[in-house]
């Protein structure tokens, strides 16, 4: 029968009657929409797909609650509720089915409902017109067929079944038309596996698994579908994924399988235990035991026994030796309602695991009124030679619950027996002595164990603190020493042992330390080009990039070859902050030590630290400039303070810092050009006064114009006695030139400008205004003007000049002018006066 010549009878809904049928939930829509565009070509195969497949994935299947809910009581009345719940809604949509509704409801496993679309009377019969055709052998025409169902009602499965079952000979698209199908109907598990099985054949392993994992969905009891599962995923090496199937796998196994469930626990649990999981190791193996416990054989109880004190369940192990065993323990309650052991009778014939376990599992449950028959029953039952690992479980039960002598009282007869003379042991003996403040014993054991283990750096810090606290500072600081050519150094120890050289005052080897220790995470520099690369490179892999190439340039090892081998990242080496403020104290002992060189090394050392980097970039810059001010390195400080003052134009400490640098600089026109370039580019962002050290560089440099021009401009804005005093040097300068016209009006402008700033300068400068104002004429060569001035100066004292003698009395200065005035003009007796009165000590 054409698809063309379908009566009005045969024909599908109208479109109000359509829309009716396909109204549902919003996901139901858009899967018709993805069909639709699929089937018209809009839309590709693998983009559908996609679409559909893009939550689908082993973990949302939650397998894990499948059979936990039969191990966790607490689930049970909502796992009832749930059961109920799924009851009525399969009546309500049976009742549905029987009143003609056209949709199906299938109820999903997480509680969602997936509607399933059933065809209308009318497209039945069609279908079924379609299948006719297929089995005559006209699939043209029943293709045809399905593709019309479809456009109609793109959500029913059964046309493409009928299109897979066409295309069987094509596999790309007998895979597409099945998968479709499976999704619409998602509950047919038998549908999903034989599309795994064709994805085996066609060697597309992950799809396999995912329909395995759709069809163990609505059929999760399966085991074989499970074990498939795992199979695959261990063929493609998902061992993750595989082992989650496993984990899961456990709680399904039914009790008939008891021999294989117990294999599987065992399995999964070896597993926790390797990745220290061992919460869910106890899980697997409670869920077990309470599942199979007749098949537990005694090295599954022991298993199991260390699972349960690991995870601190002492009274369970009581009572699953008290079942498999004769060991009776009797109980009372005390009037806060806990249940306390009264009484043990441990059989003899109790095996060595089991015997040790129950003793650890007795004195964490605080049973200390048995502790002397526990202990005599060790003595008695457990050879020391053949079983010593049993004595060390009990001593460190009864160090737990601080039961130190106790403890001793096991630990001695282990260092007495030549198979058990551990350190381990020693390191126990030694805590429990220090516990109980026997000093002296713990200083005997911890240096057995530094002795018979020189890697354990915790028994170095502990002996080195107790001989510290004797007073025996030398002995101490013995315990620290590491060999720095055969041993791994351990960063902790090396700190500790920076802080007791600092208290004994050893600098040279409190500095040594300090260097080694910080020396760990830097690099190091070799030449200057590296110091360069470390200030100029701010991201710590483009200054290790850039030091390597210009070392492989050079032909040099990349590498540094000498230096010790330190112990790798650990929780008990020093903090980034306790590390940088042992670095700042080091900077300080250097300043104090006068060795600013090695200062000034260490800094630029730490700025190629990726540890101090992550924090302190900023104060590692400002010490390394801090060192070059120290070394009077005006090299690579300029190099900082200029990258500082382009970030912080406006931080007077910044420009403070930068004069220091220049004041002992050798290369003047560098920082000249510096400003010009900074002054320009920045324009109304910088401030004024940053152009009177452009001014000073011209001043020195004899281009006094281009200081004028600058000290003038800031004159107006910003009045000062120190521009004045500048401006009035500037004309000074000019006047003095050999082909300077107009000299006269240069000199008044001088004098002038030097009446201003005496004029701005505050009273208590006196003396100076008057000195400047002498040295000025005297300069000029109005030498009666300026003996005026100088006169000033040695009449005129205060307060403040005499508190501050060293630098602001001038009056020496200004005596032995007057003296070679006095002198210039004959009249020596005068001259002479002068020099033993304010200058000849």
């Amino acid at each position: 029968m054409d698809s063309k010549n379908i009566s009005p009878s045969q024909s599908l809904f109208s479109k109000e009657k359509t829309d009716e049928v396909l109204a549902g939930p919003s996901s139901s829509e858009k899967e018709g929409n993805l069909i639709k565009k699929l089937i018209s070509g809009e839309l590709s195969f693998s983009e559908y797909n996609k679409e559909m497949d893009e939550n689908t994935n082993i973990s949302d299947e939650d397998e894990d609650d499948d059979g936990i809910e039969d191990f966790i009581p607490q689930r049970e009345k909502s796992k009832n509720k749930a059961s109920k719940h799924f009851e009525a809604e399969l009546h309500k949509t049976r009742k549905d089915a029987m009143r003609g509704n056209l949709k199906g409801r299938v109820k999903m496993r997480d509680g969602r409902q997936r509607r399933r679309c059933v065809l209308p009377a009318a497209l039945q019969g069609l279908m079924g017109e379609a299948n006719l055709r297929y089995a005559r052998g006209e699939n043209d025409l029943a293709e045809k067929v399905c593709l019309e169902i479809i456009r109609q009602v793109p959500l029913a499965s059964e046309p493409f079944l009928t299109l897979a079952q066409i295309h069987d000979s094509n596999p790309e698209k007998y895979l597409q038309f099945s998968l479709i199908a499976a999704h619409l109907n998602p509950a047919d598990s038998e549908q999903w596996i034989r599309i795994a099985q064709f994805c085996i054949e066609q060697n597309d392993i992950k799809r396999a698994i995912n329909c395995f994992t759709k069809a163990i969905k609505f059929n999760p009891k399966d085991i074989e579908l499970r074990l498939k599962r795992i199979e695959l995923l261990e063929s493609i090496d998902d061992d993750k994924m595989a082992f989650r199937c496993w984990y899961s796998l456990v709680f399904i196994i039914p009790l008939e399988q008891g021999a294989f469930l117990l294999q599987t626990a065992k399995m999964v649990t070896e597993r926790f235990i390797k990745s220290k999981q061992y919460a869910k190791a106890l899980v697997v193996m409670s869920y077990t035991y309470r599942k199979v416990p007749g098949l537990f054989q005694n090295e599954d109880l022991n298993q199991l026994f260390e699972l349960l004190i690991s995870n601190n369940e002492f009274k369970q192990v009581v009572d699953i030796l008290c079942k498999h065993t004769d060991l009776q323990v009797t109980y009372h309650t005390n009037n806060q309602c806990n249940t306390i052991i009264d009484r043990v009778k441990i059989p003899k014939l109790m095996i060595l695991d089991f015997r040790s376990k129950l003793i650890v599992s007795l004195i964490q449950l605080k049973a200390f009124h048995l502790m002397e028959c526990l202990i005599e029953n060790i003595f008695t039952h457990i050879n020391i030679t053949d079983a010593g690992d049993c004595y060390l479980d009990v001593a460190e039960a009864l160090m737990k619950m601080e039961q130190f002598g106790e403890a001793i009282r096991l630990l001695e007869p282990l260092l007495k027996s030549k198979n058990y003379c551990l350190a381990a042991v020693w390191l126990r003996h030694a805590d429990c002595y220090r516990a109980i403040g026997d000093c002296d014993k713990a200083i005997i054991s911890y240096s057995q164990v530094v002795a018979m283990a020189p890697q354990h750096f915790d028994a170095r810090l502990t002996l080195a603190a107790l001989l510290k606290q004797q007073g025996r500072d030398g002995e101490a600081l013995r315990a620290l020493e590491q060999n720095l050519e055969s041993e791994l150094i351990d960063p902790c120890v090396l700190y500790e042992r920076c802080f007791m050289l600092k208290e004994i005052c050893d600098f040279e080897q409190y500095i040594n330390v300090a260097m080694l220790l910080i020396s760990r995470h830097c690099i190091r520099l070799r030449n200057s080009y590296e110091m360069f690369v470390v200030t100029h490179t701010s991201k710590w892999s483009n200054k290790l990039q850039l030091i390597r190439e210009n070392r492989r340039a050079r032909k040099e090892p990349i590498e540094d070859e000498e230096g010790p081998e330190f112990v790798g990242i650990s929780e008990n080496q020093p903090s980034i902050e306790e590390e940088f403020n042992l670095l700042k104290s080091v900077l300080e002992t250097l300043l104090n030590m006068k060795k600013v060189t090695l200062m000034q090394r260490l800094t630029f050392t730490a700025l190629s630290s990726k540890r101090f980097g992550i924090q302190y970039t900023r104060e590692m810059y400002f010490y390394a400039l801090l060192s070059t001010i120290f070394n009077r390195d005006s090299n690579f400080g300029f190099v900082l303070i200029k990258d500082l003052i382009v970030k912080h134009l406006k931080n007077h400490r910044m420009w403070n810092l930068f004069n220091v640098i220049i004041q002992f600089t050798d290369s003047n026109c560098r920082y000249s050009r510096f400003l010009n370039r900074l002054i320009d580019r920045s324009g109304n962002a910088i401030e004024e006064w940053p152009k009177i050290l452009r001014a000073n560089y011209w001043i020195v440099s004899g281009t006094y114009k281009y200081a004028l021009n600058d000290y003038m401009r800031h004159f107006k804005i910003d009045p000062s006695p120190l521009v004045a005093l500048l401006i009035g040097i500037t004309y000074m300068s000019i006047a003095q030139q050999k082909y300077t016209t107009k000299k006269h009006m240069l000199i008044s402008q001088s004098i002038s400008f030097l009446n201003e700033y005496a004029k701005f300068r505050e009273p208590e400068a006196y003396n100076e205004i008057q000195y400047n104002l002498g040295r000025l004429h005297h300069q000029f060569g109005m030498c009666h003007i300026a003996v005026h001035y100088y006169k000033q100066v040695l009449k005129f004292t205060n307060e403040l000049i005499q508190n501050h003698s060293m630098h602001l009395e001038l009056r020496r200065e200004a005596a032995y002018n007057l003296h070679l005035i006095y002198k210039k003009s004959g009249n020596r007796e005068l001259a002479r006066k002068m020099l033993n009165d304010f200058i000849v000590v």
